[in-house]
């Protein structure tokens, strides 16, 4: 049977929110800087450093908003609506963040999530190889740990 999601009165706030920033902020100039290749304005970015949007998923003690994965999927769904690179430019964080979450040493963690989570440092994630694309779940690339370090096996392309 399908259920669609009941959304939380914070969850429809944080939607709204997000809306309101992207019709601001986003609507008037996307289509003309997309046609034409450009960046993210400096403007764009500084506007969802402000609002914590980099920071949605990293728990407060580290200086984001420690949002649920529901609410930062209202969140993605937003600024993707007003340009799809805007909200992918979120995206990248959140996941760089979960993996420092799971895997990072606390000094890793202090190091990189406030800087994450205040739009400081934007981050990458390298996904791509021949034949999968960005889909992470058919990624064959490994790296073993060796007595002298990693063994990389597979390929990577384009990165």
């Amino acid at each position: 049977m399908d259920r669609l999601l009941e959304l939380t009165e914070e969850q429809r706030e944080i939607q709204k929110s997000v809306r309101d920033f992207v019709v601001r902020a986003v609507d008037p100039i996307a289509n003309a800087l997309d046609a034409d290749y450009k960046e993210i304005p400096e403007s764009v970015l500084n506007g969802m450093a402000e609002l914590g949007y980099f920071g949605a998923t990293i728990p407060d003690a580290y200086g984001g908003l420690g949002l649920d994965y529901t609410s930062m999927c209202l969140l993605t769904e937003e600024l993707a609506r007003g340009w799809f690179a805007v909200g992918s430019v979120g995206t990248r964080g959140y996941i760089a963040a979960a993996a420092l979450l799971k895997y990072g040493t606390d000094e890793q963690k202090r190091r990189w999530l406030p800087a994450i989570a205040s739009g400081e440092m934007l981050v990458g994630i390298c996904l791509t190889e021949p034949n999968f694309g960005s889909d992470l779940a058919g990624i064959l690339c490994r790296a073993d740990r060796t007595a002298t370090g990693y063994r990389i096996s597979g390929e990577k392309s384009w990165v």
